[in-house]
């Protein structure tokens, strides 16, 4: 599991010294018929639906990190917010967690420092070794910023100690395999792909004038988002039964604005400018619904009107989809403002009070078996009870 030092997936990639400023402010992949009424009641264990300021509540400290009754609060660790956290195995808590300028690991009940910093690249730990990281990102897609390689680093110690893997540079490592061990999947603007756990990389261009922003991967199935300079998503699968030899399938969605999914089977969630799309036959079909969502998504725009691009910093825009492990027909959406949850397989949406409206929300990750919800914003990450 990969998680962002200073960006997110779904953003377009900046040059490195607008990354290294974001660093100073906050601490980042990717898987149509009406819907129906909308929700009339409630989601039960949502909680009420008024406001309740965060911003009023005082930070935490480390520890609640690991924690069966979340306060809500943003996480410390020695007085720094914690900007992200990464999770490998879901029945678990944090394992590591990224403040503005240092990765801790979380041993023996504490959070101790591994001397590793924050320098904006991204870290992807490998759920079968905890212990192993990998480290990199790629120049920004559209040229701009000085164009200076980028190393591609691994860690066997937990972030104590690194060395460079060459065939790496220049490239954003996003997402282990699951069902193919030993397989990594990156982004260069193209896409990366390592069968050998990220020691040696192929690269290749899915995407005709695409840059990849967006990937999940289930079964012998990878699921691409890539997104044109004139501001379209579009969602492919490629076959990767052989990852040496990946096949590129057609189109399964065009969508306007800057896109993210997450993908169980064969149902894919994608969230983008104006709605959550769901199919439930690996893309044949889909449906799409914006219901509870009208707060933050655009109403569907005739061309040639250009709707807002979506992403990190825009108004309007699911910047992060998530679906519950071992439960289908629920789905979580995080959007500039607030964390918002579908139980009935996307048709209707309600809002998480428990996570602020102006908490622009960019990651979800589930912890405890399922009991807490990391939730990542651009201010820092806060823990929440699951609805």
């Amino acid at each position: 599991m990969w998680f962002r030092a200073i960006s997110r997936l779904s953003e377009r990639p900046r040059s490195r010294s607008a990354r290294r400023d974001a660093a100073a402010s906050r601490a980042r992949p990717v898987r149509a018929v009406a819907l129906g009424a909308a929700l009339l009641v409630v989601v039960a264990g949502c909680g009420a639906l008024d406001d309740d300021p965060a911003a009023t509540r005082p930070v935490a400290s480390g520890s609640p990190t690991i924690t069966h009754t979340p306060s809500g609060d943003m996480l410390r660790i020695d007085g720094e917010l914690v900007r992200a956290v990464l999770i490998p195995d879901p029945s678990h808590g944090a394992l590591y967690a990224l403040t503005d300028t240092a990765l801790y690991h979380y041993e023996r009940g504490h959070w101790e420092p591994t001397g590793a910093g924050n320098d904006g690249r991204w870290l992807l730990l490998d759920p079968s070794e905890p212990d192993r990281i990998l480290r990199g990102d790629h120049p920004p897609c559209d040229g701009e910023g000085s164009g200076e390689p980028i190393p591609f680093d691994l860690s066997e110690d937990a972030g104590r100690r690194w060395r460079v893997l060459y065939q790496g540079v220049n490239i954003r490592p996003l997402a282990f395999d699951g069902s193919l061990p030993g397989v990594v999947y990156g982004s260069d603007c193209g896409l990366a792909i390592s069968s050998s756990r990220g020691v040696k990389w192929e690269r290749l261009r899915p995407f005709a004038g695409h840059d990849v922003v967006a990937l999940a991967a289930t079964g012998e199935r990878l699921y691409v988002i890539g997104v044109s300079s004139a501001g379209v998503s579009q969602l492919r699968a490629i076959n990767v039964t052989d990852p040496d030899q990946p096949v590129v399938g057609e189109p399964l969605l065009e969508i306007p604005g800057q896109a993210t999914l997450d993908t169980q089977g064969d149902r894919i969630v994608v969230g983008a400018v104006d709605a959550v799309y769901l199919s439930d036959d690996a893309g044949v079909t889909w449906a799409s619904s914006r219901i509870g969502l009208e707060q933050v998504t655009t109403p569907p725009t005739p061309a040639p009107v250009r709707p807002p691009r979506g992403g990190e910093g825009e108004e309007y825009g699911i910047q992060v989809v998530r679906i519950q492990p071992g439960n289908l027909h629920r789905i979580y959406a995080g959007a500039p403002h607030g964390l918002y949850v579908s139980q009935d397989d996307g048709v209707t949406w309600v809002r998480y009070t428990q996570v602020n409206f102006n908490a622009s929300v960019i990651d979800i990750q589930f912890a405890l078996d399922g009991a807490d919800l990391y939730v990542t914003t651009t201010a820092g990450v806060i823990v929440v009870p699951a609805p």
